[in-house]
């Protein structure tokens, strides 16, 4: 397979990637999320994802209490461990 240039976008693109559908092929890409299973993994990632965001904010909390007003709070460490 040699590589071709596009000529708009000026990027390297194989022969295999600038070939359309033939008959027969969907265009439609498929779903990651197939199953309940999928989803419950899904959801409690993004739950798990939004928990670390907030242990980070409320870290940056306690790191702005501390060094910017001199003034720790008691609660911090043991919120976010």
């Amino acid at each position: 397979m040699s590589p071709s240039i596009d000529k708009d976008n000026r990027t390297l693109k194989h022969e295999d990637e600038l070939a359309g559908p033939t008959s027969g092929e969907t265009t439609t890409v498929p779903d990651p999320v197939r199953s309940t299973f999928d989803r419950g993994v899904v959801w409690c990632a993004r739950g798990a994802a939004w928990l670390v965001f907030a242990a980070m904010a409320i870290s940056v909390f306690e790191v702005i209490m501390r060094y910017g007003f001199g003034s720790p709070t008691s609660w911090v460490h043991e919120s976010v461990v």
